[in-house]
């Protein structure tokens, strides 16, 4: 029976994952392989398409949904709430597919940084056991650990493919298949050419594993250097724009309070512009807006902090969700607080 739901389960997948554009299709198959995920890419990919369609078809109800709490920007009208669905079932379903490439992709990395740590040792381990007396293939299995991670799994995969009736050129070779390391690919190109020419396979695994890490270490000096800009950063989102967002809204309902208790007849000749009715900004209105400029700033701030740790703008979107939560909730105790204060002094 179990059997069944899943034979079921996979023609269903396949189905959805004829949505995809083929070479969509490709690019997952091959981020698939470097994330180490061993499954078929259409049940894989299908298995995601049906629950984003779902996600989009249960993100069509979201403006009625605010409609019968009051939620609105603007009045719905059927035309609005028609074109409001759709809007929601796209962005929810690019959304969906968005936060599944994310996945892949930090999976992906995460493998990298794991693998580019871990590196050194291991080419030293090669190293030692070269000059141990061990064969090159003999010292390529045995360094591998399982404290190693990604690296010791695709070592045991690439070591059983090869059953011994392959180089150790070749055999080196194949641990970028799987690993989508710049650093590894550069080694294992110096390697190449080192062994092609005759170099002394232990001294140039050891100059490797030293240049690495040096490399790692100077990059964690510049992140070091560039944390107190992060810092600050998160300060200002966090703290200090919802602070002060908090306290203008709280100065325009003083100020709407004040304007609704003085007529223009008391104000006589000190009428001003400052208590004229007409373009001023409501305080409800600019609450609303807040909470959008809060989402938008959070978007940005969250690539800027990728760009300054990792120098990539996509790394930074796995901050996004977080921050925009703590920056929405931040808002809203100071709000309280703020509004809190000025009864207490009224």
């Amino acid at each position: 029976m179990t059997g069944r739901s899943r034979s079921i389960t996979d023609i269903t997948a396949k189905a959805f994952s004829t949505m995809a554009p083929r070479g969509y299709k490709r690019n997952i198959a091959v981020l698939m392989n470097y994330a180490g995920v061993d499954e078929d890419v259409d049940i894989w990919l299908g298995e995601r398409m049906f629950l984003a369609v779902l996600l989009a078809v249960m993100g069509s109800f979201i403006p009625r949904t605010l409609q019968s709490y009051g939620i609105a920007f603007v009045d719905y009208t059927p035309s609005l709430l028609a074109l409001f669905a759709v809007i929601s079932v796209l962005a929810i379903f690019m959304l969906a597919i968005l936060l599944f490439y994310s996945h892949l992709y930090y999976v992906i990395d995460e493998r990298r940084k794991r693998v580019e740590a871990i590196l050194p040792d291991f080419l030293l381990l090669i190293a030692a056991n070269l000059r141990a007396g061990m064969t090159p293939i003999s010292a390529f299995v045995e360094s591998s650990m399982p404290e190693f991670g990604p690296l010791e799994e695709e070592v045991r995969i690439v070591a059983s493919r090869s059953m011994g009736t392959e180089s150790f050129i070749t055999v080196f070779g194949r641990l970028t298949e799987r690993i989508d390391s710049k650093v590894l690919k550069r080694v294992v190109g110096l390697f190449t050419t080192g062994m092609v020419s005759g170099g002394h396979l232990a001294r140039l695994l050891e100059t490797s594993a030293i240049d690495i890490r040096e490399t790692q270490e100077l990059k964690q000096e510049l992140s070091a250097s560039t944390r107190m800009y992060v810092i600050f950063v998160l300060f200002i989102i966090l703290v200090g724009i919802p602070l002060l967002l908090s306290i203008s809204i709280q100065f325009l309902v003083k100020l709407t309070t004040l304007k609704s208790q003085i007529t223009t007849a008391s104000l006589g000749e000190f009428n001003s512009s400052l208590f004229s009715v007409e373009g001023s900004l409501e305080p409800e209105f600019v609450e609303k807006m807040t909470y959008v400029m809060l989402i938008g700033t959070t978007f940005f701030v969250s690539i800027l902090i990728g760009v300054i740790n990792e120098g990539k703008i996509f790394y930074g979107l796995r901050y996004f969700l977080p921050l925009g939560a703590i920056a929405l909730v931040d808002f809203v105790v100071c709000k309280s607080i703020v509004e809190g204060i000025l009864l207490s002094l009224a």
